[in-house]
Formats: C-alpha cells, structure tokens, sequence
C-alpha cells in the first residue's frame, strides 16, 4: 500500500514544509540543477529509509545525474520536481502563506536582511517568483522593477571608465533590447528564455562551452542539458560575437586589475573574482536606490537586481539620481501586478 502522510499531523507539516523551504533556496525552479550532498539533505527531509523522507524526496527532488564519488567530492545531481512542488505546496493549503515574523516585515517594510558577499539577503528572495509575487500583491507591493541586464551593462560600462575603446554592437544590442534578443536566441538555439537568460550570464563569467564537460556549475552543459545543445552554442554566430566582445571587455578590466595588484601576474580573472566585481558595482547601484526609495517613503523590498515596492517610482528622476550618484546609466523594466 503506497504511503500517504498524515496531513493533521503537526510534525509531518513542520518536516513537509522543511522540505519545501529547502528546494526553494537550493532548486528554486526546473531549470536549476545542483550537485546535493545527503548531509545538506538530511536535515531538511529526514532519514531516507522513513516513509516522509522517502515521500518528501520523491515529491519534490528528481535525480539527473546519479554518479557521485565521495573521494573526489562529486554528488549526484537534482532538479526540483516542479508537480510534486506544486501538489505538496496545494495539500499544506501554503500556496502565498507567510509566517507571521514575515508578515510583520510586509506590514513595516522593514525587512530583516542578512549582508553577505555585497548582498542583501531575505528570506522572501528564495520563494519561487509566482508565489512571491502573489504575497507581494497581497500586501500591496504592487510595482516590480528589474534592472535590464543588469550585469553586462554595469560591467561594460565600469570597463570603458578603464579605457576599453573597442566597439561592442552585440552587447550593446543585448543591454538595450534584452527581452528581443532573450527570445531570438531562444527560437535559435531551441532553448527556453530563462535559459538564455543564464546561458548569457554564464559567458560573461567564463562558463565553458565544452559539449562534453562534466565539471559541475559553470559548464553551459548544465544549462542547455545536452551536447546538441552545446554545439548548437558554439556555432551560433551571435553568440561567437557576444563572446569575443565579453573577452576584450575582461581583458581591459583584467589589465586594470594587475596594474593595481589586485590580479597576480600571469593570474586569470576567473568567475569568482567577476562575479565579486559585478557584486561590487551591483551595491553601489542599490545603495543610491534605496536611498531615493527611503526619502520617498516608498516602502520596498529588494532582490539583487532590482526590487518591488509599494508607490510607483518616477523612473527618469531615479535614473537622474543614479547616474547622479554612481555614474551608471542604468534601465529598468517595470511590471505592475494585478488581482489575477
């Protein structure tokens, strides 16, 4: 007889919800794939040899590659079971549910943030974007606004302060009309606008476009999920020329950073000392924001590169106040959220 959990049951709820909290920071969506140990799944699901945890796994974690090797620290690989998601979150009644410290925050506006890596943090980040929205709708955060390609425009335009000079058409295009070129490449490359998204974002901090790479994270292997895929990449000439104008971007950048002693001699600008710079440059953006936002009394809560707030901003007064501030020229695509 198939295992069904006691839904009444005070301990299975806390265990259930345990268990969503944890796919919603590691698999927020069902393109994410994450290499997961069972030490940083055990907690959160319980033992695997019980029935919840077994359930819980088989819910909401779908296995896509089940090699791991403890020596060299290789785990298998999950993506999140977005219909298990979706029937688990319906049984618990938790579609838009907030706990009451959240509540509290939505109420104020004042978030508790944790400041980690140039970031700010909340727990409302990792909820999955239609719920968060939902919440956000209900407690009258109405506006979201996003900073259009946000890191390759801070990044180029931190590079031309540098004395890059070589012209960049294709990522010009990309910055200033992202959501075209998202869906063009998207029907070329046979691949989602979300993958794009980070298929682009995966370039700019080096990924490998090795078809038959199996490190984990950083290979566009682990985006497009196949070999076919990746040929389809490497022979697409948008994205050759995306490339060549990203190299001699973080070339001037990497130049810059050895003459300040920030890169050793010889030292490659890998994807940990890029993303730290965007980070950098993303921090200087939000604090002018929300320093606007706060003499407005328009009540906000931020994600990384962008934020949803309460009142609608006068865009080109914000704008003004960030070139103002930062230097940066920076866009904004502004959605308004509905009763639906």
């Amino acid at each position: 007889m198939a295992y069904t959990p006691n839904f009444n049951d005070p301990r299975t709820i806390k265990k259930c919800i345990s268990a969503l909290e944890f796919v919603e920071s590691w698999l927020p969506n069902a393109h994410v794939i994450r290499q997961l140990s069972q030490s940083i799944i055990l907690p959160a699901f319980g033992q695997s040899n019980h029935n919840l945890g077994k359930y819980l796994r088989t819910q909401l974690l779908t296995v896509t590659d089940n090699h791991y090797n403890y020596l060299a620290k290789k785990c298998k690989k999950y993506r999140l079971n977005t219909l298990g998601y979706t029937q688990l979150n319906a049984q618990l009644g938790r579609t838009s549910s907030v706990t009451p410290q959240v509540e509290q925050q939505l109420i104020t506006g004042e978030f508790d943030y944790t400041h980690k890596s140039d970031r700010y943090w909340t727990s409302m980040q990792f909820k999955p974007r239609r719920v968060k929205r939902d919440i956000l709708n209900k407690y009258g955060y109405t506006h979201e606004y996003d900073l259009c390609a946000a890191a390759h425009s801070l990044v180029l335009q931190h590079s031309r302060t540098l004395g890059f000079k070589k012209p960049t058409p294709h990522l010009d295009e990309y910055i200033h009309h992202t959501t075209r070129v998202r869906h063009q490449l998207s029907v070329q490359l046979g691949i989602s606008v979300d993958q794009v998204k980070r298929l682009l974002h995966s370039i700019m901090n080096g990924g490998k476009c090795n078809p038959h790479a199996t490190s984990f994270g950083n290979s566009i292997l682990d985006i497009v999920g196949h070999s076919a895929g990746v040929v389809r990449v490497n022979n697409n000439h948008t994205i050759q020329q995306f490339k060549a104008e990203m190299s001699a971007m973080w070339q001037c950048v990497s130049n810059n950073h050895r003459r300040r002693g920030l890169l050793l001699s010889g030292q490659r600008m890998g994807g940990s000392h890029r993303s730290r710079l965007y980070r950098q440059l993303e921090s200087q953006v939000q604090r002018s924001i929300r320093k606007y936002l706060k003499s407005h009394n328009n009540r906000c809560l931020f994600s990384h590169d962008g934020w949803s707030c309460q009142e609608a901003v006068d865009i080109s007064e914000l704008i003004h106040r960030v070139a103002i501030d930062t230097g940066f020229d920076i866009q904004l695509m502004w959605t308004i959220y509905n009763d639906d």
